[in-house]
């Protein structure tokens, strides 16, 4: 769906409305999907923003080499990713600490996991860490 910001209104908020939480992998899931946001902190009334939906497949983003990576949260600091790492149903795959610009003055770090050879192995496995609590897309409670 796409909304037109009102007064006031800032992406944390819109983030609570439409999902009824707020955390920085939300709010990296729609900068992402809306790349003329240059500055997480700076909206402007009447601006159209894409708002989608949380899905697991969201998550999902394929490499040149045709192989996948999950999405697996979005931090302050790179801290969190060690929690994944310790994670047995991601045995052998790399941890990769994306830096993510959101404004002229900061950066967030985006955890990505993979490879995965195929989109279902990567599915099989967001599913796995839904259960156990450690995605913050989906209320995850995992902290920086």
């Amino acid at each position: 769906r796409i909304v037109a910001v009102k007064k006031g209104q800032t992406i944390s908020q819109l983030t609570q409305e439409y999902y009824g939480m707020v955390n920085l992998t939300l709010i990296d899931l729609l900068l992402e999907l809306n790349p003329d946001i240059s500055n997480v902190h700076l909206i402007v009334v009447d601006q159209e923003i894409k708002i989608p939906n949380i899905t697991e497949t969201l998550l999902i983003t394929q490499s040149p080499d045709h192989t996948y990576q999950i999405h697996a949260g979005t931090f302050e600091t790179p801290d969190p990713a060690t929690l994944y790492g310790d994670e047995g149903v991601l045995k052998g795959k790399k941890t990769e600490i994306v830096p993510r610009k959101v404004s002229p003055r900061e950066a967030w770090h985006r955890v990505m996991i993979g490879k995965f050879d195929n989109k279902d192995e990567a599915l099989k496995t967001i599913f796995l860490l839904k259960e156990k609590g450690l995605l913050p897309a989906f209320g995850g409670s995992v902290k920086d």
